[in-house]
């Protein structure tokens, strides 16, 4: 009894469906009543209860395996990959869809009897299924797609789980059963495609033996392809089939057996290689369908049909190469995001070159593939040779820097305005700080590329629209202006400067002290610079307002950036505020001096009258000058420079470190001019020590404008030097004066730099006129050099101040 309840199922399904083909049903008549039958004999014994992969509590276990595995493939990548966020919605979805989806154990037997195999048509069928509930997943069009392979990863393991459990494949048996009852109902209708084949060929005989010219007609061509058939192991649907095909392409009745020998086995290679071809249905399920229609139309059981076969095949191959490309694009995206880390971990190293270079391979990987952000890791890539330009001497890294920015300019273009705007202010700063460095005619052309590129910038960025961005391109404006304005000469300088004061201004309208604390102190830093250069430029009580003016600017920026939070910014401030106590310092030495003109003119007037000349008047113009200049400030900048290089070392940041030993050695140089004596000569020989320790990073090569100004300071503290010692060492450090002029004006042309060139050429003159009244040359020289010396320490002080 027991057995039979057990088998009464597949007994059922197999009598029902063989008495209706028997009785001349249709197949699909056939297939309901072996349904049916089972159907109601599976209810009555209870087994109707779904089991194996389609069981709610056996495939949530499954998949959630699944997704445990997919979680760690991604779980080395940054934020900004979004493969976490597209697997919790491929997740989400099967939990909503797999249910309705899954196919029941009679279609799964369907597929176990299937050309394809199983379960790798189990699997296409219930994608198929998924792709219908969620296109925007699991449709065709996705299957390159992370959800795609994750839902299809489930659905394969699901049902391999179902062929290792052999209760399920007990349980299936009814089913299959019904399958085979669907199989002899087929019986009728392929005895019935047999007859009507038999038809076709007789007519196809008579068509081709036409053709060909075969003498005997169609009885004659029926013999020589029954020769074939047993020779080549072939059917006569299959020769006719291969005849069919190859007669349009030129062949005679002697080339007609080689011929068809050839297509033959090729044929069968075909064939061959479409069953090695089954697993590729695990990779890509959706070319399944393509595949088993190729291998029915080939199957030498039934009417060949080779085109079909091609054009299936053709259609598996495309969908194929359409997944393999997205897959490796994916792949590509992947690896690419690995190198991102990987660069920004040498970034965060401050190893700037070689994130920079990880970051280059990841832009180049990706620009055929993900052009935008191709050009996100080509701007990381400038980021970092930017970072390395700014803390190294060299120029190398930023034209590099720049050359970047150009390349993502070709990949983000108006058409995608903000992207742009971003670019266009990044290169503005690039070339702003490569200005500022270079020497002969290129840092003038560079800073004015920059302030052209800021002005793109601004025609998206509005102030209205993107209120920060504007805020940060206005400054970008105003460093710009202030760099070109402290590199030219002429009276286009000052305007430089006043321009640059309205872009700071309009940049701190929108970067406030209670909204943007770091943005307004940094804006603060950069007015104060602009006003420093500004208030040097202008002189009397104008320059020495605006000075006053950039020393709150930098104060202002210090309670912000103090020296525990923020170290490197704090030294930074205290390298500028040196710069600007030095100038005022320098300011209110030369309004001291004002005083004393008429008092001077009115000697020189009689000593012109007595016939004596006026040196004597002029050198104590000098003497009570350099007397009556504020000490205190000068003072105060070397205590702000040494401060500054408690922070910036030579090695970590030796551009900065350099500009601080430049600033402490001007400082020093003019502490010790006006001190006079002992204490002067001390400071003097301290301050040339500073400015040959700054030399040793700054090199013509890599930094001819710092270069070449260090040079001239240092010229005019050898000077001072040698100007206030007497016998031999006076004279050495004239000669050495005259070398440290000589240097500098090998960067300042007549051409390039024609201010820069003005004032070291004086002071060249001025050390050659002092060394000639050592070699004792008379009063002439003594006086000539007495006047010279006024009007070019007067010059020095208000134009040799050192920028950042």
């Amino acid at each position: 009894m027991a057995y039979l309840e057990e088998n009464l199922g597949n007994v059922a399904a197999f009598c029902v469906g063989t008495a209706a083909l028997a009785l001349g049903a249709p197949p699909s008549g056939t297939i309901e009543a072996a349904v049916g039958a089972a159907g109601l004999i599976g209810f009555v014994l209870g087994r109707a209860k779904k089991f194996g992969p389609e069981c709610h509590r056996v495939r949530g276990r499954i998949q959630e395996e699944v997704l445990d595995g997919y979680r760690h493939l991604i779980s080395g990548s940054d934020g900004k990959f979004d493969a976490s966020i597209e697997l919790q919605v491929a997740n989400e979805a099967l939990n909503q869809s797999l249910n309705d989806c899954f196919i029941d154990r009679q279609r799964l037997a369907a597929c176990a009897v299937s050309p394809a195999g199983f379960p790798a048509q189990a699997v296409v069928v219930v994608m198929a299924s998924l792709g219908e509930a969620r296109p925007d997943l699991f449709g065709p069009n996705q299957s390159g797609s992370l959800a795609y392979r994750f839902a299809n990863d489930v659905v394969f393991a699901g049902i391999r789980a179902a062929v290792v459990d052999p209760d399920y494949y007990r349980r299936l048996e009814p089913a299959l059963m019904l399958e085979m009852a669907k199989a002899l109902g087929g019986i009728r209708d392929t005895l019935d495609a047999v007859a009507t084949a038999q038809l076709t060929n007789t007519a196809l005989l008579q068509q081709i033996a036409l053709q060909l010219g075969i003498v005997g007609g169609g009885s004659a061509l029926d013999a020589e392809l029954s020769r074939l058939e047993h020779e080549l192991n072939s059917t006569r649907s299959e020769l006719l089939a291969l005849l069919s095909e190859i007669i349009g392409h030129g062949i005679t009745v002697d080339q007609m057996a080689a011929a068809l020998a050839a297509a033959k086995d090729n044929l069968e290679r075909s064939r061959s290689e479409l069953e090695h071809l089954r697993g590729l249905a695990n990779q890509a399920p959706e070319i399944e369908p393509h595949l088993s229609a190729a291998r029915v139309a080939l199957d030498n059981q039934r009417t060949i049909d080779l085109r079909s076969a091609q054009e299936a095949i053709r259609t598996a191959r495309e969908q194929y190469q359409q997944v393999v490309s997205e897959r490796q694009r994916a792949e590509v995206v992947n690896i690419a995001r690995l190198r991102e880390a990987e660069a920004s971990i040498a970034f965060a190293r401050s190893d700037f070159l070689e994130s920079a270079r990880l970051f280059a391979e990841a832009a180049s990987d990706l620009l055929n593939v993900e052009p935008l952000l191709a050009s996100e890791f080509q701007m990381r890539q400038a980021e970092a040779f930017l970072s390395h330009g700014e803390r190294f001497p060299g120029l190398a890294s930023l034209r590099q820097a720049v050359d970047a920015y150009r390349d993502v300019l070709t990949l983000r273009t108006q058409d995608m305005p903000t992207q742009w705007a971003e670019a266009q202010n990044n290169l503005g700063a690039a070339l702003t700080i490569l200005g500022s460095r270079e020497g002969g005619q290129a840092w003038r052309d560079h800073l004015k590329q920059a302030i052209e590129a800021f002005r793109c910038a601004l025609s998206v960025r509005t102030r209205k629209d993107m209120p920060a961005q504007w805020g940060l391109t206005q400054t970008g404006i105003g460093n710009a202006l202030t760099t070109l304005g402290y590199r030219e000469g002429g009276e286009v300088k000052r305007d430089y400067f006043y321009q640059a004061v309205e872009a700071h201004r309009a940049a701190l309208s929108v970067r406030t002290q209670q909204g943007l604390l770091s943005q307004w102190a940094d804006t603060q830093t950069n007015l104060g610079v602009t006003l420093l250069h500004l208030g040097h430029r202008e002189g009397g009580e104008t320059g020495r307002d605006h000075l006053n003016k950039a020393i709150e600017a930098f104060r202002a920026a210090l309670t912000v950036y103090t020296q525990e939070d923020m170290p490197i910014q704090w030294a930074t401030l205290q390298h500028d505020l040196g710069i600007a106590l030095a100038g005022l310092g320098n300011s209110e030495g030369t309004i001291e001096r004002a005083g004393l003109k008429k008092s001077v003119d009115d000697l020189t007037a009689i000593f012109a009258q007595a016939g004596v000349r006026s040196g004597k008047a002029f050198a104590q113009l000098v003497e009570r000058g350099g007397a009556e200049v504020e000490r205190d400030h000068f003072k105060q900048a070397v205590d702000a420079f040494k401060a500054a290089l408690a922070v910036r070392s030579e090695k970590d940041r030796p551009a900065a470190w350099a500009a601080s030993q430049s600033g402490l050695g001007f400082a020093l140089s003019v502490l010790g001019r006006n001190e006079g004596g002992e204490a002067g000569r001390d400071h003097l020989t301290k301050g040339i020590e500073a400015f040959r320790a700054a030399l040793t990073v700054y090199t013509q090569e890599d930094m001819p404008a710092d270069w070449a100004l260090t040079q001239n300071n240092l010229g005019k503290a050898l000077e001072c030097l040698g100007h206030s010692e007497g016998g031999e060492s006076g004279r050495d450090h004239l000669t050495k004066a005259t070398e440290a002029y000589r240097a500098a004006l090998s960067v300042y042309t007549q051409k390039d730099m024609p201010a820069n060139w003005a004032l070291t050429q004086s002071n060249l003159d001025t050390a050659r006129k002092h060394m000639a009244i050592r070699r004792g040359r008379g009063w002439s020289a003594r006086i000539w050099v007495l006047i010279v010396t006024a009007v070019g320490i007067a010059v020095w002080f208000i134009s040799g101040l050192l920028g950042r």
